[in-house]
């Protein structure tokens, strides 16, 4: 066998897939035997490894980039290029068996020409091969993505080890993953001030809840502006008078109120981001004046744009605005001046929305083989009465009691919590869902976004029949993780066949409930949104927060062993600034080291400047 047979062998069993893709052909790859005998690849006129001593020349890079120190479980390590593995054969020996390794290389060739001339069962047993993939693609691997989840909990360290030929010969697909590793880790380490502006009622209100408990989940320090406490107030501002004109000055300033208590508590926190829902009472001015003092503000409009419209009057004025729609709504938003703008659709709460076990009394209460829970839109009045013969129950409010449909309309039309909300999601055979409209007498055939329900249905473990979304394709996988229908004929087909098929029911909605904790969550939505932000927004986090973070500068400083191992005195702590570590320096007693002596020399150039008002 030979040794390329024995590596494609080891490679099938360990990753099938990768197996599968390995038929690029090496070529442009030269190989040169070095004065030691070992093979070694040059690409052009770059060699990937020492033509002289390839093994001297991996320990000393592993050695220079390796931090000293730490147990095991305490790191995990990216290696950028994989050329013929002599420095990661080298890193094997340094760490222990459970550390996570990827090796990340963007050629299948390299590959392929390794398996020809090297032995490469410790690297293909040990480490985990991300070869020939997207650099923006690479996150969505499962592994990776949990080591990027984990830094922020302060047990885990991520060690880069570069190999800069590598590097060389594929600098553009490296840089750009280098500035994705930075975004990921800031937005796993990094703790951001952010405000969150709620609306004072209506539909985003809730959702202004699930992003908060998202966000703080994340580990971002929120504060809230929750003006739903003014809702009574507007109320009582309608009732002054009937005179349209009036009521609109009275709006006005009733939202001026509000604008100017968000800009006090913005003084007052000092937030890395303002993030506001649709309906927040933030008016152009204040934006304006965040806009002035650095303030980055963000905007999701989880609404339909066709029908609600003032989005035009604010979008200009938002840093970033995110947006449930796309295409039509894009091109609306360039002509206006908008730049960045992100589609983000609508998501679940998995604390609240979940499967949940019911009780006799509330079985009895919420179940039904059809179920629908929603407002009574004006499509939806006229699409049920179809249903009237099925075991059917709508709960909700705005529905006419004396109509037809009074008779299946639970409490009276109350609106009922979103506790009970799951409850019924999962007492239901079928979870009826029809996106609202106007003016369409059922499912309108040009709906493009998708509503909050159908995320929440799905997470709570309900099955249901949705009408169909041009949006929907990408979210669901469509007859196996969701069902849609197109008119009532259809739906009423399906309605019968999916209450004679109870498995097939329950496979489909278990399908949908992996999905949504995939994919839909509030905090994979905020995860987004951050990223959008964070490559647009150089300051994003600098705001209020002095000092370096203490494992990055430690991370840094890995090359120089002497002040790697003065700066993991300070390991418990988040931040560092030059203060603290003179502060520290003057505690100690005998001779000085190297690096408190330069830092020391630091701090008098820093407070000379400073006294002089150079800086």
């Amino acid at each position: 066998m030979t040794l390329y047979d024995k590596n494609m062998k080891l490679l099938g069993k360990v990753d099938p897939g990768l197996c599968s893709r390995l038929k690029e052909e090496s070529e442009g790859i030269e190989v040169k035997i070095s004065k030691i005998g070992l093979p070694v690849p040059k690409i052009g006129r770059i060699s990937l490894h020492s033509s002289y001593d390839p093994l001297g020349e991996a320990e000393i890079l592993i050695r220079s980039q390796m931090p000293e120190g730490d147990g095991p479980g305490k790191k995990a390590i990216l290696v950028l290029g994989l050329g013929f593995g002599y420095h990661i054969k080298e890193l094997l020996k340094r760490v222990e068996t459970q550390t996570p390794i990827f090796v990340v290389e963007p050629s299948l060739g390299i590959l392929r020409c390794a398996m020809e001339y090297v032995d490469l069962e410790d690297i293909l047993t040990k480490t985990h091969l991300l070869i020939g993939k997207r650099a923006d693609g690479l996150f969505e691997e499962r592994g990776l993505r949990r080591i990027f989840e984990g830094l922020g909990s302060g047990g885990l360290e991520l060690v880069t080890i570069v190999h800069h030929p590598s590097l060389r010969i594929n600098e553009d697909y490296f840089h750009k993953l280098t500035r994705i590793i930075n975004r990921q880790r800031f937005l796993s380490m990094g703790r951001l001030r952010i405000l969150v502006v709620y609306p004072i009622y209506g539909g985003s209100l809730p959702i202004a809840h699930y992003c908060t408990q998202a966000l703080k989940d994340m580990g971002h320090e929120v504060e809230v502006l929750d003006n739903s406490v003014y809702k009574q107030a507007l109320d009582s501002i309608e009732r002054i008078t009937d005179v349209e004109s009036h009521l609109e000055q009275l709006r006005g300033l009733f939202t001026c109120l509000l604008s100017e208590a968000a800009m006090a508590r913005c003084l007052k926190v000092k937030p890395d981001l303002v993030f506001a829902l649709a309906q927040a009472p933030l008016n152009r001015e204040v934006l304006e004046r965040l806009r002035q003092l650095g303030i980055p503000t963000a905007f999701w409009f989880v609404e339909d744009f066709r029908f609600f419209d003032y989005w035009r009057k604010i979008a200009p004025h938002y840093d970033y605005f995110f947006t449930i729609q796309r295409g039509e709504f894009f091109e609306e938003l360039e002509r206006i001046g908008v730049k960045n703008y992100h589609y983000l659709p609508l998501a679940a709460s998995p604390k609240i929305h979940r499967k949940v076990r019911l009780r006799k009394e509330e079985q009895r209460e919420f179940s039904s083989d059809i179920s629908f829970i929603g407002a009574g839109y004006y499509n939806r009045r006229n699409f049920f009465p179809s249903l009237l013969d099925f075991d059917f129950r709508i709960w909700g409010d705005g529905w006419d009691i004396s109509s037809p449909l009074g008779r299946v309309i639970q409490r009276s039309g109350q609106r009922i919590t979103s506790e009970e909300c799951v409850k019924i999601f999962c007492a239901s055979k079928i979870n009826l869902n029809l996106h609202s409209s106007s003016y369409h007498n059922g499912v309108n055939p040009n709906g493009d976004f998708v509503n909050p329900r159908t995320f929440e249905i799905a997470a709570a473990g309900g099955f249901q029949l949705v009408d169909f979304r041009s949006e929907l394709p990408e979210l669901f996988e469509i007859g196996k993780e969701i069902i849609t229908y197109s008119d009532i004929d259809d739906l009423r087909a399906k309605i019968e066949y999916y209450l004679d098929h109870p498995l097939e029911r329950k496979r489909i909605a278990s399908r949908a409930k992996k999905r949504v904790a995939k994919d839909h969550t509030y905090e994979a939505r905020m995860r987004e949104m951050l990223e959008f932000i964070y490559e647009r927004e150089e300051r994003l986090g600098a705001k209020g927060q002095e000092g370096e973070r203490v494992s990055e500068l430690i991370r840094q400083a890995r090359g120089d062993s002497e002040l790697g191992r003065f700066l993991t005195r300070f390991k418990g702590r988040d931040r560092l600034t030059l203060k603290d570590i003179v502060q520290e320096i003057r505690k100690g007693k005998g001779e000085l080291t190297r690096p408190e002596g330069v830092f020391l020399l630091m701090y008098e150039i820093w407070d000379w400047a400073k006294e002089k008002k150079v800086i």
